[in-house]
């Protein structure tokens, strides 16, 4: 349930729906790099392979209306990444990845 044995501000529910080692600090669902080129911004995210991925974007948290960058990316066991081409020219982009499958 709510427990974070390795202290990784993960709980042992969100480990397990993420498919990482709730033992591990360094075993988590988290956003690991953002790059932006031109119009695009990249994404890159770790990941466990074949696990489901969503990735959504919002431009202003205090509304926080996300929208969906890409509904299925599958995990590739390590550094996933995606580009999100509607970026356009926004000077702040908010991301975040949530586990979408087994």
């Amino acid at each position: 349930g709510d427990l974070d044995p390795d202290g990784d501000g993960l709980n042992n529910r969100a480990e397990w729906l993420a498919g990482t080692d709730p033992l591990d600090a360094r075993s988590g669902l988290r956003i690991l790099s953002l790059e932006r080129s031109g119009q695009e911004w990249r994404v890159g995210f770790s990941s466990v392979s074949g696990k489901g991925y969503r990735v959504e974007c919002c431009d202003d948290l205090a509304g926080a209306h996300w929208q969906p960058v890409t509904n299925a990316v599958t995990g590739q066991g390590a550094l996933t990444e995606i580009n999100d081409p509607a970026a356009g020219d926004r000077s702040q982009r908010f991301y975040r990845v949530r586990v979408s499958g087994p």
